[in-house]
């Protein structure tokens, strides 16, 4: 008896679409819309100067591996950051093109978050993609994100992060700049081969600051 291993989301699409077990799944196919994200893929290492609140700044470099997957229908972003501290500070994020709805799609999830982002994205213009969360709730208030990507030449690109609570309209509280390390993840042995001392078992470590407070710091277990 032939046994088809199929999930029950993956069922239930199909059933959806009214597509039999034994006939070919229509596929999703790169399209004109997810070629044009091409220039982004890579590994990048970048600075970006965040504003704080009181009016301070933090600076973190990260290293930034873009490629495809699913059968190079989603685009998959990857990217670390080490806090001053110790901390690290990884994000995810997807993005596609919806062929049915005409527009770019995507969500992003990271280690602070409690839960994924959904966003909308467009291109402004020739050379600047924006990632726009609309509203959501986040700790009780009404949060809003906007996200670009500039592409300023095929080695360099910016970006900008503009949040916005309540009813305020967003403004700008990170800026980068990113250059390209490799020509394309395809090139290298291992994508991640430049994280190679990020590798391993991390451990939080604390103790007291002889001030009357503790510190903490997360390190590489030895």
């Amino acid at each position: 008896m032939k046994t088809h291993a199929v999930s029950s989301l993956a069922f239930l699409l199909l059933l959806c679409c009214s597509v039999s077990l034994d006939a070919q799944v229509p596929l999703l196919e790169p399209g004109e819309e997810l070629t044009r994200l091409e220039p982004l893929t890579g590994t990048w290492r970048g600075r970006v100067e965040r504003s704080l609140p009181g009016g301070g700044k933090l600076v973190v470099e990260p290293i930034v591996n873009i490629d495809w997957e699913i059968g190079g229908v989603w685009l998959r972003m990857r990217d670390l950051s080490e806090l001053p501290d110790g901390t690290m500070i990884e994000n995810r994020t997807e993005l596609t093109w919806h062929r049915v709805e005409k527009v770019y799609l995507g969500s992003w999830r990271d280690n602070v978050l409690p839960a994924p982002t959904t966003f909308r994205a467009r291109w402004t213009d020739e050379t600047t993609l924006e990632l726009d969360t609309g509203q959501f709730l986040l700790g009780g208030r009404k949060h809003r994100v906007i996200q670009t990507y500039e592409l300023v030449s095929d080695d360099v690109h910016r970006t900008v992060m503009r949040q916005g609570w309540d009813s305020d309209e967003p403004s700008v509280v990170a800026e980068g700049r990113f250059e390209r390390v490799h020509a394309g993840i395809r090139d290298l042995p291992n994508p991640m081969e430049n994280l190679g001392h990020l590798v391993g078992d991390w451990v939080t470590e604390e103790w007291e600051s002889g001030q009357g407070g503790h510190k903490k710091r997360t390190v590489l277990e030895t």
